[in-house]
């Protein structure tokens, strides 16, 4: 053991002569510390005490990341020590709640210099057209294409609501760029068809600007470990679809929560600051189901036109211009572009009703039970047989999938596919049973539900027969 003041000061010298600070054991408990401000040495009894030391005295240096780990093997640190921790634009370590933290996050990102660099008319004229087809254009939906200092210009008039969908987005992306790791609290959701639109070019580039390791794309984010929820900036949610609700309450509570509790496969289970920001990304119009409460992410609906064709050109010129650019030039220009903005905090910070909030809420509800209080039934089922007490008839699959895509889009939702159908069946159980190799309706609960209407009937055909058959007709049995 060193005792010796002497021999103290010459522990570690290489070390202390760079770092300034050094931690060498003792005979007596605690901690004693090199002050590179004082140039002595302090003790401390509490080692939460010494850290603090440490952190303001290491961080303030050019070290050498190998020391750090050094100071985390120490025993006196043991208690004190949490491990790894994620604080983006902070220093190598860290306290935070009394632990002292090794920062995980590395600043790999796109740099620009600190000094202005002028505008060269081609780099305004080839970020600018960028802006334009990919972000405005593709990603918010608008029409026309503007100059680089008409862009600025929409960015920066907080009183343009025509043009609120890229002002968000230019924004967010602003935001996650030059304040990684500031919780926004509102997530945004880029949805629609078609795809090929930009939204995985986006992702690419916000890559790119933060640094690989800060942006996190999970695979299974209903999945029971969850570690993707720390340890990065901006989470990326890819071609969302979730027809149980339960994906909505676990953005919800990411969203807001201060701190997130996560588990790791063999890891117990940690807390840790929520850091990260949440973009979903979806080519349908409703990737998830949500309600009236939802508050905490806007939905922006990209490219969509009427005219027949018009979106597939679009995605055809989308994958031509994508095709020969420069994606580091590009992300450069578009680094020292945002850069030259004010970021609106207010903004990016509020939740904003959009047209794709209103179609959420919509289609929310429970379509099949409108579905099956509403049409013709009879030529969808099969067989009658008995289970308990109760009629039941099986479900000829594909024709009952083809008729109740047909209603959605006759009444402007949009059009499920075989596995959202099947999804909603599922959580219809009131009304639909299911085994290994068939569905089956649950007739007494659909009659329920029809006001008096047949199984071969419609709301229409139903109607007309009220109207104008004789009272006595009215006791038909039920199909």
């Amino acid at each position: 053991m060193i005792t010796d003041p002497v021999e103290l000061e010459l522990f570690e010298e290489a070390t202390r002569n760079v770092l300034k600070v050094a931690i060498p054991e003792t005979e007596r408990d605690g901690v004693t510390v090199w002050r590179a401000d004082s140039h002595t040495w302090s003790y401390f009894k509490k080692p939460a005490a010494a850290a603090k030391v440490i952190v303001h005295d290491l961080n303030d240096e050019l070290i050498d990341e190998d020391f750090v780990t050094w100071v985390f093997a120490q025993s006196q640190f043991h208690e004190t020590c949490a491990g790894d921790g994620y604080f983006p634009m902070g220093p190598q370590s860290f306290m935070e709640d009394g632990k002292l933290f090794r920062n995980t996050w590395r600043d790999t990102g796109i740099k620009i210099a600190d000094d202005d660099q002028p505008w060269k008319q081609d780099e305004q004229d080839t970020i600018a057209e960028f802006i334009n087809k990919i972000i405005r254009i593709n990603l918010a939906n608008k029409r026309g294409e503007k100059t680089f200092d008409e862009l600025m210009d929409i960015l920066h008039d907080e009183k343009n609501e025509q043009e609120f969908e890229f002002r968000f987005i230019m924004h967010q992306i602003a935001q996650n760029y030059m304040r990684p790791g500031s919780n926004l609290k509102t997530n945004m959701a880029l949805v629609g068809r078609p795809g090929g639109m930009g939204k995985n070019l986006l992702e690419n580039y916000m890559r790119r600007l933060l640094g690989e390791t800060n942006v996190a794309k999970p695979q299974n984010i209903e999945g029971k470990f969850n570690s993707w929820s720390v340890g990065s900036s901006l989470v990326v949610l890819n071609e969302v679809l979730d027809r149980t609700g339960g994906l909505n309450e676990l953005i919800k509570k990411v969203s807001i929560d201060e701190y997130v509790s996560f588990e790791q496969k063999g890891v117990d289970q940690k807390t840790a600051r929520n850091l990260s920001n949440y973009w979903i990304f979806s080519n349908l119009l409703s990737p998830y189901k949500t309600d009236d409460t939802e508050r905490r992410t806007v939905f922006i609906r990209t490219f969509n036109d009427p005219l027949i064709g018009l979106a597939d050109t679009q995605r055809t010129n989308t994958v031509k211009y994508t095709r020969d650019i420069d994606d580091e030039n590009m992300c450069r220009l578009l680094a020292k572009f945002i850069h030259y903005m004010w970021i609106d905090e207010e903004l990016i910070n509020t939740w904003h009703r959009t047209e794709v909030s209103d179609q959420l809420t919509n289609d929310a509800k429970s379509l099949i039970h409108d579905f099956l209080a509403e049409e013709k039934l009879s030529d969808l089922l099969t067989e009658k047989f008995v289970r308990g007490s109760f009629y039941r008839y099986n479900i000829k699959k594909t024709q009952f999938f083809e008729q109740y895509q047909s209603w959605c889009e006759r009444n402007g939702h949009e059009k499920p596919n075989a596995r959202q159908i099947k999804s909603e069946m599922y959580e219809a159980s009131s009304f639909f049973g299911f085994a290994s190799d068939r569905i089956w309706l649950k007739h007494e609960n659909v009659l329920e539900i029809r006001n008096d209407m047949r199984l071969d009937e419609d709301t229409e055909t139903h109607d007309r027969r009220r109207c104008h058959i004789n009272a006595d007709q009215f006791d038909v049995e039920a199909a």
